[in-house]
């Protein structure tokens, strides 16, 4: 059984106050993990008891290796906007980064820190001791304000740790690390939460036909322009009629849109409206439209949705419309197809609209919390208890990302047990062996090697194993 120690997680924040703006579109170029790698490099470097930082050298993006003279980290705005654009976020100033810091001051301080996240789109929630949004993730900031969500007297800070209603945050020193959330409420119980939002792409080109057929595959009595005035939204959408747009008998048609959903979505669903007009008044459904998901050769995956004249519209005229929604987060990382097929009988005749049709992909940079104390290296501990009996533990440690595998050999060095073959966080972990082999067959009595490989690392130990 594997164990990640979550010892000491956090988040990131900000505290400013806020101007609103106008927030145009971000490139979802900011990784969470990399501000948060940088935060605490600061605090493990040991920069944060830097007491006069105009005399020394935090460890910092625009120090030496970027601008040649000392770059000033030791200001909390300074501090969380050094972490951010080592997070790769767009420079919040147009100039030389050098003495520019995000709005090109160095001295930025926080509530203007917090009015230039906003420009940049950055999501702003504030109030007196207003909660953690449900959406806050490490990486994003918290800015405290004394007397209200503008007042220049602000504190800037990085969310570092989220678990449900645990946030904390860090900001340049050491006693402003690992924080709740709450731990100025006394002195600035004003809260401006800044996040960011997630990295949002739609992947249906043309739903709205806008462009006629553009994207999609049309075959049969499926047709897609603006020639007629029954839109959901805008001036196109696509239908199941005669060639001159009217409700027509024994109809075959198709349409069909290839997509591919990225792996590393965190959801992905498909949307779009659809109305029927019929003139079929008995209660069989003889004219049906069949939604399906397929994959990338046709083949059938899902079905999304069936209609027939029975879900037709009462109403005469200017069609109404309805939505329809479907999960495709299954999907993620495969190429598929969104399919629909629509037929009708020998009888009263059925129109079949199709508009608005959008599958949308959400990414968000961090799925869970961080481990704050990374360890400095990687390691392989002797295993507890030793000798044993039935069970033993076995615990190590990742410096960094890796492939881990830790196998169990015999005196022959023949493997008898693979414990652990994956992909790995850099965190500290424990395995139990219980004096088994692979096929879960208890071994004898004696003296065993675990062996542990990481990347470069390579490490083995001896156990005992008395029965």
């Amino acid at each position: 059984m594997e164990m990640l120690k979550m010892n000491n997680k956090l988040n990131f924040y900000i505290v400013v106050t806020i101007i609103l703006l106008s927030i145009p579109s971000l490139s979802n170029a900011y990784d969470r993990q990399a501000a948060y790698d940088y935060a605490n490099l600061w605090y493990s470097s040991g920069n944060h008891t830097c007491g006069n930082y105009i005399d020394c050298t935090p460890w910092s993006y625009w120090g030496w290796e970027i601008c040649s003279y000392p770059s000033h980290g030791g200001d909390c705005a300074n501090f969380v906007s050094q972490s951010l654009i080592a997070g790769e976020h767009p420079y919040l100033n147009t100039g030389d980064p050098c003495r520019g810091y995000p709005c090109g001051k160095e001295e930025i301080g926080a509530k203007r820190l917090g009015d230039c996240l906003v420009s940049k789109g950055w999501e702003r929630t504030c109030g007196y001791l207003a909660p953690p949004p449900s959406d806050i993730k490490i990486g994003d900031v918290l800015i405290y304000h004394q007397g209200s969500c503008n007042d220049w007297t602000a504190h800037a800070t990085i969310v570092m740790y989220v678990s449900g209603s645990d946030v904390r945050i860090a900001c340049h020193s050491a006693n402003q690390w690992n924080k709740p959330y709450t731990y100025l409420s006394a002195s600035h119980p004003y809260y401006e939460w800044l996040h960011y939002p997630d990295a949002t792409t739609e992947l249906i080109m043309n739903g709205g036909f806008e462009s006629g057929s553009t994207g999609w595959v049309l075959s049969g009595n499926f047709y897609a322009d603006s020639r007629f005035s029954y839109p959901h939204t805008g001036t196109g959408y696509a239908y199941l009629s005669n060639p001159d747009g009217t409700p027509g008998n024994n109809l075959v048609g198709t349409m069909y849109q290839t997509v591919t959903l990225p792996s590393a979505a965190t959801s992905a669903t498909l949307t779009f409206w659809y109305n029927i007009t019929s003139q079929e008044t008995g209660g069989t459904g003889y004219d049906v439209l069949n939604i399906t998901i397929q994959n990338s050769s046709g083949g059938y995956l899902a079905t999304v949705a069936v209609y027939s004249n029975l879900n037709k519209d009462t109403a005469p005229g200017n069609p109404y419309y309805h939505q329809q929604s479907f999960d495709m987060t299954p999907y993620k990382g495969q190429t598929v197809r969104l399919h629909f097929l629509g037929t009708t009988n020998a009888s009263w005749p059925t129109t079949f609209r199709i508009d608005d049709v959008s599958i949308l992909s959400v990414t968000t940079d961090v799925e869970s919390p961080v481990d704050l104390a990374l360890p400095s290296s990687f390691t392989l501990s002797q295993n507890y208890p030793n000798p044993f009996n039935t069970t033993t533990v076995i615990s190590y440690c990742l410096r960094k990302n890796a492939h881990v595998r830790v196998v169990v050999y015999n005196l022959r060095g023949q493997k008898v047990k693979t414990l652990v073959d994956e992909q790995k966080p850099a965190g500290e972990y424990q395995t139990t062996w219980e004096g088994r082999n692979d096929s879960g067959e208890e071994v004898a009595s004696g003296v065993y090697f675990y062996r542990m490989n990481a990347g470069d690392f390579s490490q083995t130990k001896k156990m005992v194993l008395l029965r």
